[in-house]
């Protein structure tokens, strides 16, 4: 059930970006404890990876609303995932895509697309990349390349999830209007990076599949918790 059911279609309500104590709408992780608990309380999730916890959180809190609604497919997959073995697997997965897949993406876009297919075809190793990706004059795309090399040096560290998480933000920055108009000068030819978001998701997928995942939602089930939801969100919005 948890690879076919169309959840995001089933679930009518928004992911919101800081959850119900600092935001106006729940975010991924209460979704899932509302699911679990019927309450919006994510300390319910004790069963889920630690791994994609932090992963998932900080994606979403540095996403913009529409791409950010993509991540509620993954919530009945996301229930249940907990499964010790394969944490290190999923983190290494995890920071691979984050520099391997990612990073190229912005380089791409800020005119570097010689160094960036060199790197994706294996002309060239990870530190010689990084290195000469540093020699960027534009600071929006230094920060990137700054955020690339912490991941690197976190990469044999649980801290890398955060560098991971980092990186994305620094990405996703290059598409939003006010951050572009703050740090990039008029003539400064770098693109936007669309495909950033598409990219997370497909690593979210990769790494739910590297272990154990959520045994499936009946769709009536979603239904019927998609009714007390209404009246939860009602209830947490008028306290």
């Amino acid at each position: 059930m948890a690879k076919t059911l169309d959840f995001e279609a089933l679930w009518p309500f928004d992911l919101g970006r800081f959850g119900t104590t600092k935001g106006n709408a729940p975010c991924f992780l209460e979704v899932a404890a509302f699911l679990k608990t019927g309450e919006f309380d994510d300390r319910a999730l004790d069963n889920e990876s630690g791994v994609l916890i932090d992963f998932i959180m900080g994606l979403q809190d540095a996403m913009p609303d529409r791409p950010r609604q993509k991540l509620k497919r993954f919530i009945p997959r996301f229930i249940g995932c907990a499964d010790f073995s394969s944490e290190l697997a999923r983190r290494k997965y995890i920071m691979h895509q984050a520099l391997w897949a990612w990073l190229p993406l912005a380089l791409d876009a800020a005119g570097m697309k010689g160094l960036s297919d060199r790197f994706r075809y294996g002309a060239c190793g990870i530190e010689e990349f990084l290195c000469e990706a540093r020699e960027c004059e534009l600071p929006i795309i230094e920060e990137i390349v700054y955020a690339a090399l912490h991941v690197w040096s976190e990469r044999s560290s649980d801290a890398v999830i955060e560098a991971c998480t980092e990186l994305f933000g620094e990405i996703a920055k290059l598409n939003d209007d006010v951050i572009r108009q703050l740090c990039l000068a008029n003539d400064a030819e770098v693109g936007r990076v669309p495909r950033i978001y598409g990219a997370a998701t497909v690593t979210i997928n990769g790494a739910l599949k590297l272990g154990l995942q959520g045994s499936g939602l009946d769709p009536w089930v979603v239904r019927e918790a998609a009714e007390r939801f209404r009246e939860a969100i009602a209830t947490s919005a008028s306290t």
